[in-house]
């Protein structure tokens, strides 16, 4: 099943936890400003994916400039890790493999998401793609990347350029976040020198399905904001 009509976003800062529906593995790596360098595969049904597995771990891996080719196939549930250079994988202890294997089979860190051996700042998992993602970040604040090219890139239409929104929309949009918020893209408004979108706070959620069903109760109220850009004056504001 896959998402295209909002982009959904919690953010629990205390622990370090983005929870989103809409926004895609390739979207998440396009966006994101520090790149993983590599990508240690815990668990994914991707079993034609032809690709080094460590002899140690069980575990294949994949350098960040080879994910390209694989990402048409991601789907169902796919659960990753980073990690610095291919030697670190030979120092993961069996108290570390244990760690991992626990977190993918309950999606969530038996202590703690990083693993010193491994040195990660990511644990991302998805479940059909967009669908459902939860992702553990050492900075949680490294989403706003994420969610400014999301923004601009459902916005930018047949604009030459669109900038991404500044830091005090930013800001404001995660402070959102951090309560549970909808974009929605679905009835995003195009007109000559503006697009914007409408965003309304929804709370936290795990079941996608009831995000649909309250969003449909939410568009036919007042609550929420207008978020656009207004290519005259080349700012974002809300409304």
């Amino acid at each position: 099943m896959t998402n295209k009509c909002f982009a959904y976003v919690h953010l629990n800062r205390q622990k370090g936890v983005v929870t989103t529906s809409g926004i895609a593995f390739e979207e998440f790596l396009a966006g994101l400003e520090r790149k993983p360098a590599n990508l240690l595969i815990i668990d994914s049904i991707c079993a034609h994916w032809e690709i080094p597995r460590h002899r140690e771990l069980g575990l294949e891996h994949v350098r960040f400039e080879e994910i390209e080719r694989y990402i048409p196939d991601v789907d169902a549930n796919f659960f990753w890790v980073d990690f610095q250079n291919e030697a670190d994988l030979d120092r993961v202890t069996k108290q570390e493999l244990a760690e991992l294997l626990y977190f993918g089979h309950k999606v969530e860190p038996l202590n703690q998401f990083q693993i010193a051996s491994l040195r990660n700042r990511y644990a991302y998992y998805s479940h059909d793609d967009n669908w459902f993602v939860r992702i553990y970040m050492e900075n949680p604040d490294d989403y706003r990347a994420v969610v400014a090219y999301k923004l601009v890139k459902e916005l930018k239409g047949r604009k030459r350029t669109m900038p991404p929104p500044p830091d005090e929309i930013l800001d404001r949009l995660m402070s959102m976040f951090e309560q549970g918020a909808v974009i929605n893209f679905e009835e995003a408004c195009f007109a000559e020198g503006y697009a914007g979108v409408h965003i309304y706070p929804i709370g936290e959620h795990q079941d996608m399905d009831a995000i649909h069903n309250r969003l449909d109760l939410f568009r036919t109220s007042c609550a929420g904001e207008n978020l656009g850009y207004e290519t005259r004056g080349k700012r974002w504001r809300f409304y």
